[in-house]
């Protein structure tokens, strides 16, 4: 069976596999979850208190390894705002809000 979007996956406790997609640390990846308290759950031992946000979803056993189409999951971090760490292009100086020296610290 092909993936679906997730909105169409049952939610009466039974096994899928979910896919949660790829985010800026790492590739989007396939896990067994159930509906369970009202969210998606691991099933496994190691991941049974984890709650996931997949975005598709197909009964477990054969098919597709990931979608055919992986959507990128939205950080809401635009990283052109975001200022240079010291030493990497934006001065070396610490500003005085973070430097020791600065009475009060």
């Amino acid at each position: 069976m092909a993936w679906q979007t997730i909105d169409t996956a049952p939610k009466d406790g039974s096994d899928i596999l979910g896919w949660i997609p790829a985010t800026p640390g790492g590739p989007g990846f396939a896990v067994t979850l159930c509906w369970e308290d009202d969210a998606w759950q691991g099933t496994e031992a190691e991941t049974r208190l984890l709650r996931y946000s997949p975005t598709h979803w197909r009964p477990p056993g054969a098919g597709p390894a990931e979608p055919e189409q992986t959507p990128q999951r939205p950080t809401g971090i635009d990283l052109a705002d975001v200022p240079p760490l010291p030493g990497e292009g934006g001065g070396d100086e610490l500003p005085d809000a973070l430097d020791p020296a600065v009475k009060g610290f």
